[in-house]
């Protein structure tokens, strides 16, 4: 161990709206067996397992390692403020189990200490277990990482106090709404990334968080390029770090207000690995003006998608049109499932949704889709939407969300 706590791991199940649980409480199976096993791999690697007393009372979990093999249970650890934890609970079965409480009960106590489990004292001046005080002890007894299966309360709790540095978290494709959950969580800042942030996902995040989301632009090799500031009129570059250049196909300069055909990033930052104009082959477009925030920063106005994921359809007026993936966002991001994909092929648009909850309408799907593309000017060819189990993937293992397939 090179700190004097451990790595801290929370496990949850999170719907696509962002709850954990409903207003009372049942949180229980959220995701599916697929899920759960995979807990069992992160409770394997944990020296330790950390849930609370309200778990353990709603699931009588046993928190032990069964659908991999393992030489070694981790210790199990309860969060039990006044020794609350029933004598019959499943947990104490087989020992190796440590329970932090806050105020000591001997007689309580002493029947627990008979059931094989050992009890340490850490109270805090609110007459609760002190959280940091529980991360240092872990620490002194050798627990290098800690895997957390608790509730919404206790995991809330352990992110407040900073207690936690990852969470693991397993999105499943449902929605509980904003009247049946409840979520005690309150970060400062939510940033999301890697996809479109479509102006539904927006409203989404915050009435999920209660806080505005911080857009952000980057890439595996470049590091952060961009970020919304507090105002969310477009997403500063980080001029301070890298040197953009939005360039066409020839890799002229582009005017800013234009979007380009690709964008050329010189990180100025990395030292181990210098990257100089490393190609991206996204659209974007810089803003013409000055941005309105009075930032010196300049502002991208917008990132239309991939070059490599735009169609080109026939346009209704005559000739053809390029329509970007955000076309394709705006639509099936509403849907609840797995994941979607787009594939141009033999002369249509097949539309694949995978493992959608609830009932599912190819209809409506293709409807939606067909006005989408007549709002973006394109004489929409034939739209076809089935269900899969899984979006196929390229020879590259990845899952592009617009694929042209077509001969």
């Amino acid at each position: 161990m090179t700190t004097p706590q451990p790595l801290f791991a929370a496990k949850s199940g999170v719907t696509l709206d962002g709850k954990v649980a409903t207003r009372t409480g049942d949180s229980k199976w959220i995701t599916g067996e697929a899920a759960r096993n995979d807990g069992h791999h992160w409770r394997a690697r944990a020296c330790a397992v950390l849930t609370g007393i309200g778990t353990v009372r709603d699931d009588d979990p046993q928190l032990t390692v069964r659908a991999v093999t393992t030489p070694r249970q981790p210790l199990r650890v309860v969060i039990d403020s006044r020794l609350e934890l029933p004598l019959t609970a499943r947990i104490l079965e087989g020992g190796g189990v440590l329970i932090a409480c806050a105020i000591m009960d001997e007689a309580k106590a002493a029947k627990l200490t008979d059931q094989g489990a050992e009890i340490v004292a850490l109270p805090n001046a609110a007459g609760k277990v002190a959280l940091p005080a529980l991360m240092q002890e872990l620490g002194r007894r050798g627990i290098n990482e800690l895997h957390v299966e608790a509730g919404h309360r206790l995991n809330g709790s352990l992110i407040n106090e900073h207690c936690v540095d990852e969470l693991l978290l397993y999105l499943a494709p449902s929605l509980l709404g904003e009247r049946t959950a409840r979520l005690r969580i309150h970060p400062r800042a939510v940033n999301p990334s890697s996809e479109v942030l479509t102006p539904e996902t927006r409203t989404m995040v915050a009435r999920a968080w209660d806080v505005a989301p911080f857009n952000v632009y980057a890439a595996t090799e470049t590091g952060g390029i961009a970020a919304e500031c507090v105002h969310h009129h477009g997403m500063h570059l980080f001029e301070d770090l890298v040197v953009p250049e939005v360039v066409d196909d020839a890799y002229r300069p582009v005017p800013n207000g234009e979007a380009g055909s690709r964008l050329l990033v010189t990180v100025l930052s990395s030292r181990t690995l210098p990257l100089i104009r490393y190609e991206m082959t996204d659209r974007v477009r810089l803003a013409a003006g000055s941005p309105p925030c009075g930032m010196p920063f300049a502002l991208l106005e917008s990132i239309e998608g991939r070059t490599d994921d735009v169609l080109t359809l026939p346009a209704a007026g005559g000739g053809t049109v390029r329509v970007h993936p955000v076309v394709f966002h705006q639509v099936l991001d509403l849907l609840v499932g797995a994941g979607w994909q787009v594939r141009q092929e033999n002369g249509g648009l097949r539309v694949l949704v995978a493992s959608p909850a609830g009932r599912f309408d190819p209809h409506a799907i293709e409807v939606a889709v067909r006005r989408a593309l007549a709002a973006a000017g394109a004489n929409s060819p034939p739209v076809e939407a089935s269900s899969v189990d899984t979006i196929p993937a390229g020879a590259a293992g990845k899952r592009p969300l617009v694929v042209n397939v077509q001969s």
